[in-house]
């Protein structure tokens, strides 16, 4: 099967600099046209999308519908789920990302209120065993799963997800002209609707079995604060628990192909419109000015 990690639309709180982890943050008129762009492109590029897992925050979930509108035909309502919110930044939820205390160095008090990334672990693998997993079995080779969510959460779920591959299984497959494949450990700043696409195939029974070890996790971590904003720039919050990750059941039966990171290609060419409107929230109440033609292209394509 295929599956698709996918950020949600640029938000108002993107636009502001606000930090919006559970907040729940309106996407802009230009995030909803960067959502109907993906749509389109997936629908274009022969995406089957059979399922769709989306956060409970309207952001991911009106991203998901963008793209499920798209598909033909079209699979059931996006699920939503908690388990794949934003981290919670806590008490710096809805203050700009400048903003600096120096009350708060080293600060316990602030510490205690922003989701540490044991708990961003523990979520990514919770969504992998109760969602994820029966899917690989049940999902034939041509259809797509995607998973609409956050760009730190996003991050946590990819690690918590190669974790459970046997690096032998894991590779790339590089693009023409790429001079090397892409870092797994550091895949920087994920942008409003980027999407990492995955190829998750059964193993050929006659390949020589796979130890049944865990995978060790330990390259994957950091312990540099690796924080961001909504508008996914650096911060300087503090990591609350710098944990080493949990070992759990590596998938034996399953080779995971790499085969896209970040990739924006739906946006070549989307530019905001001037005099701010595009800033403006989205209102799914709003008709777009493509419904008064009779085209099936959609706003903002061409």
């Amino acid at each position: 099967m295929r599956l698709l990690l996918v950020r949600h639309g640029e938000t108002v709180d993107n636009v502001a600099g606000v930090y919006a982890g559970v907040t729940d943050s309106a996407l802009t008129c230009h995030g909803y046209l960067q959502a109907e762009r993906l749509g389109a492109h997936l629908s274009k590029k022969g995406f089957r999308i059979s399922e769709i897992f989306c956060s409970d925050l309207k952001r991911a979930y009106l991203t998901a519908e963008a793209i499920r509108q798209f598909q033909d035909p079209q699979p059931s309502p996006p699920t939503k789920l908690e388990v794949i919110r934003e981290q919670n930044f806590g008490s710096y939820e809805g203050k700009k990302s400048i903003t600096q205390d120096s009350n708060v160095v080293g600060g316990e008090d602030i510490v205690s209120k922003v989701e540490s990334k044991k708990s961003l672990d523990s979520r990514a693998n919770s969504f992998i065993d109760d969602h994820l997993l029966k899917l690989f079995y049940q999902t034939p080779d041509e259809h797509t799963v995607a998973v609409i969510s956050h760009g730190i959460f996003l991050k946590h779920l990819w690690k918590s997800l190669l974790c459970r591959f046997p690096p032998a299984c894991v590779s790339f497959v590089r693009k023409s002209g790429a001079s090397r494949a892409p870092s797994i450990q550091n895949l920087g700043r994920w942008f409003n609707t980027a999407y990492m696409e995955l190829d998750i195939k059964q193993r050929p029974i006659s390949l020589a079995a796979i130890p049944q070890n865990s995978v060790p996790c330990e390259f994957l971590s950091n312990n540099q604060p690796n924080h961001e904003t909504s508008s996914g720039k650096q911060s300087s919050i503090p990591v609350i628990i710098e944990s080493k990750p949990v070992q759990r059941p590596v998938v034996l039966k399953f080779d995971l192909h790499i085969l896209e990171t970040n990739c924006c290609e739906h946006l070549r060419g989307l530019k905001k419109s001037r005099g701010g409107t595009s800033n403006l929230p989205y209102n799914p109440a709003q008709k777009n000015i493509s419904t008064f033609f009779n085209k099936s292209k959609p706003a903002g394509l061409g």
